[in-house]
């Protein structure tokens, strides 16, 4: 059968040749998959059908079939004649052709494939023609038979009615396979190494860059595809797998912008494809920088206004190990550089604090944190007695203090006579006269404290003494009363005697 098939094909045959020359004549190439798309097309649609003689298994030289169809058809015979014309044919135009005889519940078959090449990535020119045919044809699958030892790929160009409504099955290369339990694959002309197929245009160039060259985890990642191009065509769609799990669909538009959410490598690939549905690839490894982490400590915690702060940002760290710069801002107008800086506050009030660290390849991060300058409560004595004496109750009243950005929670007093007192509003006595020295510490809710000082008179109570002469007065005898005796530190303004016989006391200045 083989020897039979190898001699009925007659390749060579000059009355093939011309046949198949004049059908490729608007398709000028070098073996390009249009030419056998336009040999399969005219068999197809001219073909006349006829049967074998009967009880007999006849296979027609090419030419033979050829001729039968008297130029008005593309030949005339069954589908072995049909398989053997087309394949003698594409072999005229410099294809490599085979035939299948195929085995099936509806009996024997055969057609004819033609030779693609080896199968290869989306960027290879089978995959390519692949495409071509789905696209020219507006169907979703093309049929081959790929051999896995050699990646061989041959296409179907098969032409048949389905057995069970006669209805012509799809007219394209590539159609629905016979339903064959054994197939048997004739190889024509063996000696002669087969030529593969070419795709009708070269695959598109794709390239891109990307932007910054060095990017920074959670910063905008630009890639720039358009000086991808396509030569005798232009490029309709591009689509982008960033490596870390994202990407995009098919997009019409050459820029993409990604943002990597954490550093590492990751290889990026973009995928263009033409207006005639070529593809190519191109792919670049990224390195994306991990931004330093910020961070910094102070103390005291709560300084007092013109105190100085010590800001160390010694814990910030950089996972790519590279040497920090360090920019503070200190919230009072004020800034500084440096792993460590020394900061005085001149007023109290509530600073927010910016550290700013950036490594060696420009990524940068930054924290903040509040700090609270306190600003001292203010003390003030209030009590309630112009001119106290020994011996009164004195009471003493701070109410008057105050704290602009807390709450006073504490009071001392030191009443300058040994005697102290935490309360607020402490009374108090004291025992002799002189002048005292009064202190009132009052503490904020930041342990801020001010004390106020004031000094306050007490008075030394007179010492009242007198005698009277006569000592042993008669009624209606006049007595003399002499308070001479009397005395006090500061001088007696007043005396007031009381003689109990009924009469208003007299009171002498």
């Amino acid at each position: 059968m083989k020897r039979e098939i190898a001699l009925k094909l007659n390749v060579g045959n000059p009355r093939v040749r011309d046949e198949g020359m004049s059908l490729i004549l608007e398709y000028p190439g070098d073996g390009t998959i249009n030419q056998i798309c336009s040999i399969y097309e005219h068999m197809v649609a001219n073909w006349s059908y006829a049967r074998d003689t009967r009880g007999r298994e006849v296979l027609q030289y090419s030419n033979q079939s050829l001729d039968y169809g008297k130029g008005r058809f593309s030949g005339q015979g069954d589908c072995d004649d049909f398989a053997i014309l087309l394949a003698s044919l594409v072999e005229s135009v410099g294809g490599t052709s085979r035939i299948i005889l195929a085995y099936g519940p509806q009996g024997g078959h055969a057609y004819a494939e033609v030779y693609l090449g080896r199968a290869g990535g989306p960027e290879s020119d089978v995959q390519r023609m692949l495409s071509w045919l789905k696209k020219n044809y507006k169907v979703e699958k093309i049929n081959t038979h790929w051999d896995l030892k050699t990646d061989d790929v041959w296409l179907n160009l098969d032409w048949w009615k389905d057995p069970n409504t006669g209805r012509e099955l799809t007219k394209h290369p590539g159609g629905p396979f016979f339903e064959a339990a054994s197939q048997v694959p004739i190889h024509t002309r063996e000696d002669v190494a087969p030529l593969p197929l070419k795709p009708l245009n070269d695959p598109p160039i794709a390239y891109f860059t990307v932007s910054p060259e060095l990017p920074n985890a959670g910063g905008v990642t630009t890639f720039n595809a358009s000086m991808s191009g396509d030569i005798g065509g232009e490029i309709v769609s591009y689509k982008w797998d960033f490596g870390d799990g994202n990407g995009t669909g098919k997009v019409s538009g050459p820029f993409a912008d990604h943002i990597y959410l954490k550093g590492d490598t990751f290889v990026v690939i973009l995928t263009v494809e033409d207006d005639e549905g070529a593809v190519n690839i191109s792919s670049k490894e990224i390195m994306i920088n991990n931004p330093p982490q910020a961070r910094f400590s102070f103390y005291p915690l709560a300084p007092k206004p013109n105190e100085t702060v010590t800001f160390d940002a010694s814990q910030s760290k950089d996972i790519e190990d590279s040497t920090l710069r360090y920019n503070w801002a200190f919230g009072d107008g004020d800034n500084g550089i440096g792993i460590r800086k020394l900061h005085p506050y001149l007023l109290g009030g509530i600073y927010r604090v910016n550290l700013t660290v950036i490594d060696s390849n420009g990524a940068e991060n930054y924290t903040f944190r509040e700090l609270k300058v306190n600003r001292p409560p203010h003390a003030v004595i209030k009590y309630d007695k112009e001119e106290p004496n020994a011996g009164d109750i004195i009471s003493f009243d701070p109410s008057d203090s105050t704290d602009d950005d807390g709450s006073i929670i504490g009071y001392f007093w030191d009443f300058g006579d040994g005697n102290t007192s935490e309360e607020k509003s402490p009374p108090h006595v004291y025992q002799e006269g002189g002048n005292f020295t009064v202190n009132l510490t009052v503490k904020d809710s930041d342990n801020a404290t001010d004390t106020n000082i004031t000094r306050i008179k007490i008075n030394e109570r007179p010492i009242a003494a007198f005698i009277f002469s006569p000592v042993n007065p008669n009624v209606n005898e006049e007595i003399t009363f002499n308070a001479s005796e009397s005395n006090d530190p500061d001088g007696i303004d007043e005396y007031t005697w009381d003689f109990s016989e009924g009469k208003k006391p007299r009171i002498l200045v």
